[in-house]
């Protein structure tokens, strides 16, 4: 299933999606980045937590990495997440 990845850094993620996940679970997962970068990123996280978002009844969950096989792809992504982050940043205050 899709989710919306709301944060990621080394350790963790947060995202936003339709279900209610189990805290302590580990689920498989997969970052693409479609525009620049074909290749699928996968590793796995442990739940910490998961909350409902009562504006839109989605739920918020956080959680950490606890493995990727492919380290090079995840610092790519971060650095392309970050450069990202910081221009919406500087747009909105210009």
């Amino acid at each position: 299933m899709a989710a919306e990845l709301l944060n990621i850094s080394l350790s963790g993620i947060k995202i936003k999606d339709q279900f209610a996940l189990a805290v302590g679970s580990i689920i498989e997962c997969s970052i693409s980045i479609p525009e620049s970068l074909t290749k699928e990123i996968p590793f796995s996280v442990k739940v910490a937590y998961c909350i409902e978002d009562k504006g839109d009844g989605n739920y918020l969950t956080g959680a950490e990495i606890t493995r990727t096989s492919e380290q090079l792809w995840v610092n790519i992504f971060l650095g392309v997440h970050d450069f990202i982050d910081a221009s919406l940043r500087i747009s909105d205050t210009t």
